[in-house]
């Protein structure tokens, strides 16, 4: 019988092996990806289920060179014939200082009802996401709204540091709450409140959100009447 021929192991092409192996790396970047944009069931503070709400319009709203044309012909006195001029430079200055990619935004008031704390201003806050790598501006809509590209995980870090430098009362935690919920886990980094030159000035003195239109402006009491004494 002719003798049996040893099996020859062929050389693995490097090229090839390159190929498969950056082919899988960007498999596993689009998963990331995916995963990343896909909204959980519940969140990942209280463990409550989400509510759903959109579509949303994710991309920037405000065109920033048109904004900017249009604030430079303000500033410029070119339109003194409309009444607004002063106002219009508030909204358009507002503008110019937004994210324009983060589509949404949170409102202190509402984050700190939600834990029963008291507020820190607006520039300790924007302080603390800059000083843990991510950027933020206001909103033009609400003085006390905040946008950034911080995850919601390090928001409430922050606050979780912010209610350690100033503590609430226990009787305010109800059991079961999201307050407690939210209070009971550790930050993961120690967030600092230390605000810099540039946060607490305006770059200028524009009137960035209308004033009232008149004192005691808002939803005034409810109506009183006295019911008419019923006849038989």
């Amino acid at each position: 019988a002719p003798p049996e021929e040893a099996p020859v192991e062929e050389e693995e092409d490097p090229a090839a092996a390159e190929a498969a192996a950056e082919a899988a790396e960007a498999a596993a970047e689009e998963q990331a990806a995916l995963e990343e944009a896909t909204a959980p069931a519940f969140c990942g503070e209280t463990g409550a289920p989400f509510k759903i709400g959109g579509p949303i319009w994710a991309a920037p709203i405000h065109d920033r060179d048109w904004v900017a044309a249009a604030l430079d012909r303000v500033s410029a006195g070119c339109d003194q014939h409309l009444s607004t001029t002063e106002r219009i430079h508030g909204v358009l200055t507002s503008i110019s200082e937004e994210l324009l990619d983060v589509p949404l935004y949170y409102t202190l008031p509402d984050i700190c009802s939600t834990l029963h704390c008291s507020s820190p201003k607006m520039a300790e806050v924007r302080a603390a996401l800059g000083h843990a790598g991510y950027r933020s501006s206001q909103h033009h809509r609400d003085p006390d709204a905040i946008k950034t590209d911080a995850p919601p995980r390090v928001l409430w870090d922050i606050m979780r540091c912010w209610i350690k430098k100033h503590p609430i009362s226990e009787k305010r935690l109800a059991e079961g709450g999201a307050a407690s919920k939210i209070l009971a886990v550790e930050p993961q980094f120690a967030a600092s409140f230390a605000t810099t030159a540039a946060l607490r000035a305006k770059q200028s003195k524009a009137r960035r959100w209308a004033p009232n239109p008149e004192s005691y402006w808002g939803p005034k009491a409810a109506a009183r009447g006295r019911k008419a004494a019923k006849t038989e």
